[in-house]
């Protein structure tokens, strides 16, 4: 049978088990027969690649303690590029849920209140994660829902506006104007990656609202 499998934080595991594979033809087999897609959250397109573009979000995600500068780049393909780069080019199809979408998505209050007034324990345990003070300081200013996006899109990918891009990723570190892990968009060198560029908010709220309200079983 087919999965469709969810990749979310870095592609460290899914990059060394793909290079394995090219040099396995039965693995490699295995892998690209019985995944038929893989729905990641990461990455950025720029505004000089779209409008609007979506800046990256590695100083935003170091908080107070910003000690490396990369305004290009997004969290998840910027700590272990190498690894995103395998994937992207290993074969199977990807769908990037990029910061594009996300950031159209944004954690609010209303979205928080609405949360905690279901009684399951899923969403209760949800609603303890977001109360956590460094979690709640983020409810309207810099919260998303990036995994939660990406997720969610499994079963109802109507809940974002996707495009097509042929895509490289930054590989080279440079301390002094660090741009590794930014996506460039190569038309002749580029590997197909189907994009996610925008989301609606109201539609993945109730979305998840819906699903989270389920009986345990039923999730």
């Amino acid at each position: 049978d087919e999965v469709t499998i969810l990749s979310i934080g870095g592609g460290t595991n899914f990059g060394t088990l793909f290079q394995s594979a090219q040099s396995n033809e039965l693995l490699k087999s295995k892998i690209q027969s019985h995944i038929s897609q893989i729905v990641m959250m990461g990455g950025n397109l720029l505004e000089q690649y779209i409008k609007p573009g979506a800046g990256g979000n590695i100083e935003a995600t170091l908080g107070n303690d910003v000690y490396y500068q990369n305004k290009v780049a997004e969290w998840n393909i910027f700590i272990d590029p190498l690894g995103a780069k395998i994937m992207f080019e290993f074969g199977v199809p990807i769908r990037l849920i990029a910061l594009n979408a996300t950031n159209d998505v944004p954690i609010e209050p209303s979205f928080v209140k609405k949360l905690n007034a279901i009684n399951t324990p899923q969403a209760q345990f949800v609603s303890a994660i977001l109360a956590f003070p460094a979690n709640a300081a983020g409810v309207g200013t810099f919260l998303s829902f990036w995994d939660p996006l990406a997720a969610c899109t499994i079963t109802n990918p109507s809940l974002v506006t996707t495009q097509s891009f042929h895509l490289l990723i930054q590989q080279e570190l440079d301390e002094e104007m660090d741009e590794s892990a930014k996506l460039i968009v190569d038309n002749v060198n580029g590997v197909a990656i189907e994009v996610a560029i925008a989301a609606s908010k109201e539609e993945v709220y109730a979305e998840y609202l819906r699903v989270i309200s389920l009986p345990t079983a039923n999730c």
